[in-house]
């Protein structure tokens, strides 16, 4: 049977770090995260980013109160206002109003939402015009597009056996635990 409630993932190494959730099957949910994040695809960066760091043994998964679905929400917020968790991006329970996904957005802005200053905003286009931009003069390598394709399509020996082995590992980790997901 599915337990839903109010859940709390906690770094081992640095255990003011917190990240509050809900859900209708907890189980599942912690699967999904673990899925995401071992995929570097995790919605909270400072989470992703602490899993890269510390790795999965670091994160501790605990159960904080089991609760009817229709209550999860109201839980989860009163826990957010009380524990302020490190690895929530948005405050708000079950909402993203407010949560800025960087580079999705089109304006550029600092990790906390505020937009850059006008002369941040120079610098940046300074830094990235002209011969020091990498990508200078070359068209864009969007999907479908023409643009730059890969270097190494076509040839042989370009990767060791080794790496080859470990891209063939990563791929079949990463099919089988969408599997799993699916199946369940």
């Amino acid at each position: 049977m599915a337990t839903s409630g109010i859940y709390k993932i906690q770094s081992k190494s640095k255990p003011e770090r917190i990240y509050i959730g809900s859900a209708i099957n907890i189980r599942d949910r912690w699967r999904l995260h673990l899925w995401e994040l071992d995929l570097n695809r995790h919605h909270s960066a400072r989470l992703q980013n602490h899993y890269n760091k510390y790795g999965k043994d670091d994160l501790v998964f605990t159960i904080l109160e089991p609760c009817l679905p229709a209550f999860c929400i109201v839980r989860e917020q009163e826990y957010i206002d009380e524990l302020n968790p490190f690895f929530n991006i948005s405050k708000i329970a079950g909402s993203t109003l407010g949560m800025i996904h960087e580079g999705r957005r089109g304006k550029p802005t600092w990790r906390k939402g505020r937009p850059l200053s006008e002369e941040h905003k120079r610098k940046i286009s300074e830094s990235m015009s002209g011969d020091k931009n990498p990508m200078y003069g070359k068209p864009s390598p969007k999907k479908g597009k023409k643009g730059h394709p890969n270097p190494n399509k076509g040839k042989k020996g370009v990767y060791s056996e080794e790496t080859l082995e470990k891209m063939r590992k990563s791929n079949k980790r990463a099919w089988e635990i969408r599997k799993q997901k699916y199946a369940a």
